[in-house]
Protein backbone atom coordinates (compact mmCIF):
# COMPACT_ATOMS: atom_id res chain seq x y z
CA UNK A 1 0.00 0.00 0.00
CA UNK A 2 0.78 3.71 -0.66
CA UNK A 3 0.29 6.69 2.07
CA UNK A 4 -1.86 9.05 -0.10
CA UNK A 5 0.09 12.18 1.60
CA UNK A 6 3.69 10.79 1.23
CA UNK A 7 3.69 8.31 -1.07
CA UNK A 8 5.53 6.25 0.38
CA UNK A 9 5.28 2.21 0.96
CA UNK A 10 3.67 1.30 4.16
CA UNK A 11 2.29 -1.59 6.31
CA UNK A 12 -0.55 -0.06 7.63
CA UNK A 13 -3.05 2.74 7.21
CA UNK A 14 -4.44 4.68 9.67
CA UNK A 15 -7.55 6.74 10.09
CA UNK A 16 -7.59 9.69 12.34
CA UNK A 17 -10.58 11.89 13.08
CA UNK A 18 -9.17 14.92 10.88
CA UNK A 19 -8.11 13.89 8.60
CA UNK A 20 -10.68 12.51 5.56
CA UNK A 21 -8.23 9.82 4.24
CA UNK A 22 -6.32 6.82 5.06
CA UNK A 23 -2.61 7.61 5.87
CA UNK A 24 0.31 6.85 7.54
CA UNK A 25 1.05 7.41 11.36
CA UNK A 26 3.89 9.52 9.59
CA UNK A 27 1.89 11.69 7.72
CA UNK A 28 0.56 13.40 10.63
CA UNK A 29 2.21 16.67 11.94
CA UNK A 30 2.27 16.73 15.40
CA UNK A 31 3.07 12.89 15.28
CA UNK A 32 0.22 10.99 17.03
CA UNK A 33 1.04 9.66 20.69
CA UNK A 34 0.10 6.37 22.40
CA UNK A 35 -2.30 6.77 25.59
CA UNK A 36 0.81 5.41 27.48
CA UNK A 37 3.44 7.75 26.29
CA UNK A 38 1.15 10.33 27.66
CA UNK A 39 1.60 9.22 31.66
CA UNK A 40 3.77 10.95 33.96
CA UNK A 41 6.58 9.55 36.05
CA UNK A 42 4.33 9.22 39.15
CA UNK A 43 1.18 7.55 37.25
CA UNK A 44 3.74 5.06 35.47
CA UNK A 45 5.02 4.14 38.68
CA UNK A 46 1.22 3.58 40.10
CA UNK A 47 0.39 1.66 37.29
CA UNK A 48 3.21 -0.54 38.03
CA UNK A 49 2.82 -1.50 41.39
CA UNK A 50 -0.92 -2.14 40.79
CA UNK A 51 0.22 -4.76 38.27
CA UNK A 52 2.24 -6.30 40.45
CA UNK A 53 -0.60 -6.45 42.57
CA UNK A 54 -2.62 -7.99 40.34
CA UNK A 55 0.04 -10.71 39.79
CA UNK A 56 -0.34 -11.64 43.21
CA UNK A 57 -4.39 -11.91 43.36
CA UNK A 58 -4.61 -8.92 45.16
CA UNK A 59 -7.19 -6.68 44.11
CA UNK A 60 -8.75 -5.62 47.62
CA UNK A 61 -5.60 -3.89 49.22
CA UNK A 62 -4.24 -0.34 48.57
CA UNK A 63 -1.03 0.49 47.94
CA UNK A 64 0.35 1.62 51.46
CA UNK A 65 0.44 -1.68 52.84
CA UNK A 66 2.53 -4.57 52.53
CA UNK A 67 1.74 -6.84 49.39
CA UNK A 68 0.53 -10.61 50.87
CA UNK A 69 1.62 -13.82 49.40
CA UNK A 70 -0.91 -16.20 47.20
CA UNK A 71 -1.73 -19.36 48.34
CA UNK A 72 0.49 -22.03 46.27
CA UNK A 73 3.11 -19.26 45.16
CA UNK A 74 7.00 -20.33 45.92
CA UNK A 75 8.00 -17.86 48.33
CA UNK A 76 11.06 -16.76 46.18
CA UNK A 77 8.56 -15.33 43.35
CA UNK A 78 6.93 -13.57 45.89
CA UNK A 79 9.98 -11.68 47.70
CA UNK A 80 11.00 -10.72 43.86
CA UNK A 81 7.69 -9.33 43.18
CA UNK A 82 7.79 -7.69 47.17
CA UNK A 83 11.25 -6.09 46.22
CA UNK A 84 10.13 -4.58 43.39
CA UNK A 85 7.16 -3.10 44.85
CA UNK A 86 9.05 -2.01 47.73
CA UNK A 87 11.78 -0.16 44.98
CA UNK A 88 8.78 1.36 43.30
CA UNK A 89 7.08 2.79 46.41
CA UNK A 90 10.95 4.02 47.19
CA UNK A 91 10.70 5.74 43.84
CA UNK A 92 7.25 7.06 44.01
CA UNK A 93 8.33 8.89 47.32
CA UNK A 94 10.57 10.56 45.62
CA UNK A 95 7.99 11.98 43.42
CA UNK A 96 5.98 12.67 46.01
CA UNK A 97 8.84 14.35 47.74
CA UNK A 98 9.47 16.66 45.05
CA UNK A 99 5.82 17.81 44.46
CA UNK A 100 5.74 18.91 48.23
CA UNK A 101 8.76 20.89 47.46
CA UNK A 102 7.78 22.64 44.53
CA UNK A 103 4.11 23.15 46.01
CA UNK A 104 5.51 24.99 49.24
CA UNK A 105 8.05 27.31 46.71
CA UNK A 106 4.06 28.64 45.85
CA UNK A 107 3.20 29.62 49.62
Amino acid sequence: MHCPYTQRRVLKLYKFGSIEQFCSRTAIRPLPTYASQRVSGSDRIIDQRWAIRRKLGDNISDLFGEPWKPKRMHWRTFERYAERDAELAERENGYLLRLIGRLQRYE
